[in-house]
């Protein structure tokens, strides 16, 4: 039996997370400083914030006015998916497998990732720095 899916994940000088206005279709701003694929995207629940994770190993908070970069985590294995609380102030991350590259098999061949227990789920409290509030 062939492949049904294969998983090809290139590495990018840096991959965007780029916010469109939808009615005219223009690109309003790029966020740059992810390598390889983003797996999700979150608004926070006011609209100030955006968080995301990746392919990279990092979650990236994001402050959504300027596009700039507010703070990062880096893991052991890469992440799939950021949500923000109801009330933004805790943002919650799944995600946590490494995957040993095999050109020659299957890009779900179980032996090939490795789940990493203590990175699956975990919480983060969001806290307000000087920079995310526009002060130094």
């Amino acid at each position: 039996m062939g492949d049904l899916l294969q998983l090809n994940i290139a590495p990018l000088e840096q991959s965007p997370i780029c916010i469109w206005d939808i009615a005219s279709g223009k690109l309003i701003r790029e966020m740059k400083g992810h390598e390889y694929a983003i797996f999700s995207v979150e608004y926070s629940p006011n609209g100030k914030y955006i968080a995301s994770a990746g392919f990279d190993r990092t979650v990236r908070l994001w402050d959504a006015e300027l596009g700039v970069e507010l703070d990062r985590v880096t893991g052991e294995g890469f992440v799939t998916k950021v949500d923000f609380s109801p009330d933004g102030s805790q943002l919650l991350v799944a995600g946590g497998f490494r995957r040993v590259f095999n050109p020659n098999s299957a890009a779900f061949n179980p032996q090939e990732w490795t789940a990493i227990p203590s990175e699956r789920l975990r919480l983060f409290k969001i806290v307000e720095s000087p920079s995310a509030t526009g002060g130094k």
